[in-house]
């Protein structure tokens, strides 16, 4: 299906790698986690949490991109027009780019930046060795560090927190924040 889907539960496979990423010795320091609202990404985030004994705040700034009226869609077409947009966003840069009534790759970098910057600014000295840290995932968790929440630098594949998704999948492509 396409879309968000604020619904869906997080599978078994994702239960095992959050379960796994947990254990990571990069997630060392961590004091809060901040989700999306999605079902899957608050029960990925309440896993995590047990973990590190931290608490979760979900953010509703956080979900995936909205496709509006086409939310939930299980049209092949569609969800290929969806991969198309994200890939155009990512890969090409172009924010332009929406499917159906949805969000543009603009509205959606406005809404999470907000969001980031909301968090930075409520932990205004809380960064993990002098830089802040970021943890996303579609398909797998990745991390990524920055100096100003602005311009972000991935992690090394060398430390990952889990293993990427495979290379030549479309996950391998796509970043979510």
């Amino acid at each position: 299906a396409s879309g968000a889907l604020p619904l869906s539960p997080l599978t078994a496979r994702g239960r095992q790698q959050a379960t796994e990423a947990a254990t990571a010795p990069s997630l060392a320091g961590v004091r809060c986690i901040y989700s999306s609202t999605a079902l899957r990404a608050r029960q990925t985030a309440q896993i995590l949490a047990g973990h590190l004994e931290v608490d979760v705040v979900p953010l509703p700034e956080l979900v995936e991109i909205g496709i509006g009226d086409q939310e939930g869609s299980v049209d092949a077409v569609l969800r290929r027009e969806t991969a198309d947009v994200l890939r155009a966003w990512v890969v090409a840069g172009d924010l332009e780019r929406r499917v159906g009534n949805g969000e543009s790759g603009h509205e959606v970098l406005a809404r999470v930046r907000a969001a980031v910057e909301a968090i930075a600014a409520g932990h205004p000295e809380e960064k993990v060795d002098g830089r802040y840290l970021m943890y996303f995932g579609e398909g797998s968790i990745y991390h990524a560090r920055s100096d100003d929440l602005l311009q972000w630098e991935p992690c090394p594949q060398d430390e990952p927190v889990m293993l990427p998704t495979p290379p030549g999948t479309f996950g391998e492509y796509l970043v979510e924040v």
